[in-house]
């Protein structure tokens, strides 16, 4: 199953397990994301935003990054043949 296929958990119900899958779809995408978003925070803090916002604003952009970045590049660098080089 792909990223493509999972809709982000906050629109449909979802048991644990689909949780569980959903999250290390997009683990790497949000380790990628989470330090730089840590390095900015605190010029954010100042302006009142929780930390509670930041989670879900890194889950979130973790997701799209995920759909729209990490899974069309392992798609394409599948279809080269790297053996030959």
């Amino acid at each position: 199953m792909e990223i493509q296929d999972l809709p982000p958990p906050f629109f449909k119900k979802y048991n644990k397990v689909d949780l569980k899958k959903w999250l290390g779809e997009i683990s790497f995408p949000l380790y990628a994301i989470h330090y730089p978003i840590l390095l900015i925070t605190p010029h954010f803090m100042k302006g009142g935003i929780t930390g509670e916002i930041l989670i879900i604003f890194c889950l979130a952009l973790s997701y799209y990054a995920a759909k729209f970045i990490d899974y069309p590049l392992r798609k394409k660098l599948q279809k080269i043949n790297f053996t030959k080089v």
